[in-house]
């Protein structure tokens, strides 16, 4: 994380992971993992699935 509207610590944090390429497919594989998580099938799902138990 960095704080916002702070490009040198983007830039800083961008070169960390440009130089450890271990630590940026963690990342990588971590965020993948997250966003699926999001798919259009599993948010109307659990829309779904919310308002049965409401019901």
């Amino acid at each position: 994380m960095y704080k916002n509207e702070d490009i040198d610590e983007l830039a800083e944090k961008l070169v960390y992971l440009y130089k450890d390429r271990k630590k940026l497919k963690e990342l990588a594989i971590n965020g993948f993992d997250f966003a699926k998580k999001f798919t259009e099938g599993n948010a109307s799902d659990e829309i779904y699935d919310m308002i049965t138990r409401l019901s």
